[in-house]
Formats: C-alpha cells, structure tokens, sequence
C-alpha cells in the first residue's frame, strides 16, 4: 500500500480502487508510521457505497409472494450484473441497507478454513443465470438484485431491507451461510 501525502490540503491513501482522503499533520513524517495513518474504523467499516453512473438496479422480488414461495427455491443468487465496480475476491461479504450496513453473509460465527477460502471461496461468480443453476443455485434460484458495490476492495454488496429479510429466510431452509453455497452474478468483464 503507498501512502501519499500532501501538506496543504491532507493525505491520500489509495486501497485498491478506492480513494480515502485523511488529514495529515505538518509533523508526520515517513519515520513515524502512526502519524496521519488510517483509522481503524475505516480498515473494518465497509466504504461508501460505489455506483456506476448508468446502473440501473433491478427490481426486487415481491416479498410477500417470494415468502409464500420460499420452499420453491433451490439456492440464492445475488445480482451484481448492473454493477461493472464489482471485483472478485475469495472472501467478500454482504451488508443490509444503509446506514446500519449489518453484516448478513459470512457468519462470523461459521468461518472457513483459508484451505477452504482458497479451493472453494465463500462466493461462486457466474455471468449467467443458466450457469449458475448448474452450480451452486439449483434450478429454481432466488435472485435477489444488489443495491450498491462496498468495502474497499469493492468486492463486497449491500442488500435492501425486505432483501435482507429474504436472504435470511432462505438460509434458515437452505443452510447456505453454513455451507457457503453463495452465488454472485457479475458482469461478463469480470
């Protein structure tokens, strides 16, 4: 990670594609590492959201018809395909709507191994719906639409409130946050 500072208006700190600005005193110098460095918070916060310009979000299932349904579906797809920020990682998450950005998907009470970060990964990245119910999804998929890109290494998505309440009834049925059977649609770029 380089760290750029600028005396005059405060520092700079580049994290992938994302830019923080944060104050930098006069006195901070590259032999004191403390000085002007990052927050915690912003290393364990997810960022703002990051949202094309063109992105028009899909719409969300009706939830009291998905609910009533809810023994139909085979797994979950969260589409990400109108979100070209998106990057693939190994580990990424998903957040409830702002401001509370609640983590919903890992369970930090159920992590993987690395060993199964780095075979497996806790997401499945497809670029297309029939791809994806000959993988993790089954044939009949809930797909439910990402709201916006987050996280600093813009891997990671937020959810909708009744999305959110979908997501988590599906995984009392299904288990997928135990088993990390995920699936993420991604633009065919990525």
């Amino acid at each position: 990670m380089r760290v750029h500072r600028q005396e005059a208006e405060g520092g700079f700190v580049a994290l992938a594609r994302h830019v923080v600005t944060l104050p930098v005193t006069p006195a901070a110098t590259d032999s004191d590492p403390d000085e002007g460095a990052m927050p915690e918070a912003a290393l364990t916060e997810p960022a703002a959201p990051i949202r094309s310009a063109s992105a028009v979000t899909p719409a969300s299932p009706d939830y009291a018809a998905t609910l009533a349904e809810l023994d139909t579906f085979t797994g979950i797809l969260i589409d990400a395909r109108h979100l070209p920020e998106i990057s693939r990682s190994p580990a990424p998450a998903l957040y409830g709507p702002a401001p509370a950005l609640a983590l919903l998907y890992p369970d930090r009470a159920h992590v993987p191994t690395p060993d199964e970060v780095q075979e497996q990964s806790i997401v499945r990245y497809y670029h297309t719906t029939l791809a994806a119910r000959k993988g993790v999804a089954g044939d009949n998929p809930l797909i439910l639409p990402a709201r916006a890109v987050r996280g600093f290494a813009q891997d990671s998505l937020e959810l909708s409130a009744s999305d959110r309440a979908l997501l988590a009834a599906l995984d009392k049925k299904l288990g997928f946050s135990r088993t990390w059977r995920v699936g993420f649609l991604v633009p065919a770029s990525r």
